[in-house]
């Protein structure tokens, strides 16, 4: 299960928490079908060529599963759902700044690994989740 169980998991469940967003709520996927790793076993960042290979998986998720709300966590991701309909969006002027895409709510926000938090510290990554919460509450109340 992605983003459970280690460190990231830990900020993830604390950043859920500063939103006001139950866990319960909140589907988890990847953008790549794998965790691609390096020579030394370590997870890597997915290659162009196969992100394009898993788009129409990524695709057909958000077809099935249909949220309100999609959270991509880092430029991975948000990269991914590039392929799958046009955002022009780029994390660092876009994160925490909800945008209409594909009929539904598209937030990126940085990923919450301790190696991200050099890029994005964590209180400004709690004002992004709080951007999230912010949201959260308006499409569920709606």
């Amino acid at each position: 299960m992605p983003l459970h169980g280690d460190r990231t998991g830990q900020h993830v469940e604390h950043l859920l928490a500063v939103a006001g967003v139950p866990r319960e709520a909140v589907h988890r996927t990847n953008a790549v079908l794998c965790h691609p790793a390096d020579e030394r076993g370590r997870n890597r960042r997915p290659q162009a060529a196969e992100i394009g290979r898993c788009a129409r998986w990524l695709a057909w998720r958000l077809q099935v599963v249909d949220p309100p709300i999609v959270v991509t966590l880092g430029a991975v991701p948000l990269a991914s759902l590039e392929q799958i309909a046009h955002h022009g969006l780029r994390l660092a002027e876009a994160a925490g700044q909800p945008t209409r895409w594909e009929g539904r709510w598209l937030l990126p926000l940085y990923h919450p690994s301790p190696r991200a938090l050099a890029r994005r510290p964590m209180g400004r990554q709690e004002e992004d989740w709080r951007a999230l919460g912010a949201l959260w509450s308006k499409v569920t109340s709606a």
